[in-house]
């Protein structure tokens, strides 16, 4: 297997290393990356949803509490386990296509999976300190999202434990959290209004709201959880330039 992480040109061009993120370049990269792979990104966070929808649709409302709190820790398992193999996928395509080569699917499939483990531990971990924070007065909970958005990358990329990559992670995002809330708050609305638009449109032609909207709610996760990846691994990117220098991450894609 070709090694993805071998320098190349980058057709997107370095982000200038002064520490700080450049907000513009983010999201001018993330897109063109998109736009270059929506396709096979979209079909691997798509494949995640799909246990999820099934699970969701055998739910019947009149079940009694003990079945929907079954139901609810199955669909958070789907989430945390399969959202995390997707999101380790879709990071790795990201790194190579910011090394100028081809995000392929297959090996971006296979070499995803095989380095998801470390992944999957960190996304529990810090789902829970997350629901800890937002708990606690929901300001806190915001901050640590922040503080840990690239715990993905650092986990698939460094392959740290939880620990050292929770540590990794604040270093890194010290000094942008602002940045990253900018970056950030777009692709946490957008869903929420789009939730509220599907959910009109269902009314407006007399159709269950819950049964209805589980496909169409689905995709929406599915789009959202690809474009969060990518910005992701493009702030990872970016981050390790600024605060470790370009000989150093170029060790990393070796």
């Amino acid at each position: 297997m070709n090694d993805p992480f071998k320098p190349g040109p980058s057709p997107t061009g370095e982000p200038p290393p002064h520490g700080v993120l450049d907000i513009g370049s983010v999201l001018k990269r993330s897109v063109r990356i998109l736009g270059r792979n929506a396709p096979p990104f979209l079909l691997i966070a798509a494949v995640w949803t799909i246990p999820s929808i099934a699970l969701e649709a055998t739910y019947q409302p009149h079940d009694e509490i003990f079945f929907r709190a079954a139901y609810d820790f199955l669909s958070v398992t789907f989430d945390l386990v399969l959202g995390g193999f997707a999101t380790a996928m879709i990071v790795f395509g990201t790194l190579r296509d910011l090394r100028g080569r081809p995000a392929g699917t297959a090996e971006s499939l296979l070499r995803g999976v095989a380095t998801s483990s470390p992944a999957l531990g960190v996304i529990v971990v810090v789902s829970f300190i997350i629901l800890l924070g937002t708990l606690a007065l929901i300001v806190p909970g915001i901050i640590l999202s922040l503080m840990f958005f690239v715990a993905v990358p650092v986990a698939v990329i460094e392959g740290r434990r939880i620990i050292d990559c929770l540590k990794r992670c604040a270093f890194l995002t010290s000094g942008n959290l602002l940045r990253i809330l900018a970056i950030l708050l777009p692709v946490w609305l957008v869903p929420f209004a789009l939730y509220w638009l599907v959910a009109q449109v269902l009314e407006v032609f007399g159709l269950s709201a819950y049964e209805s909207s589980l496909i169409p709610f689905g995709l929406i996760n599915a789009a959202a959880l690809s474009i969060e990846a990518v910005i992701a691994t493009v702030v990872y990117h970016d981050l390790r330039i600024a605060k470790d220098g370009s000989d150093q991450i170029t060790t990393v894609f070796d």
